[in-house]
């Protein structure tokens, strides 16, 4: 099991154990800022669900960009989220 960092807010488990939903808040030092989602390096086995912005909620396409603070709502599975972290984590 991978250690939880501070910028996933909530993991939950699926699917007896084999599948995640996993919330990450962006911090100012996360690698995806500014970036859009279909430049990323994503896993095939993770999907974006949902993006909260402020008060604002977005179901995100490959030309989203990401901003500090963002809330993302990934389903994925367990071998998708050391690639996750390394996405949504700070520098």
């Amino acid at each position: 099991r991978m250690v939880h960092r501070r910028e996933i807010v909530s993991l939950d488990l699926v699917e007896g154990g084999e599948a995640e939903v996993v919330e990450f808040e962006l911090p100012d030092q996360a690698r995806v800022l500014r970036r859009k989602l279909k430049n990323l390096n994503f896993p095939r086995s993770a999907i974006v669900r949902s993006l909260a912005r402020g008060r604002e909620l977005f179901v995100p396409t490959g030309d989203f960009p990401f901003e500090v603070g963002d809330r993302s709502l990934l389903f994925t599975l367990d071998d998708a989220l050391p690639a996750l972290d390394n996405i949504f984590r700070g520098k």
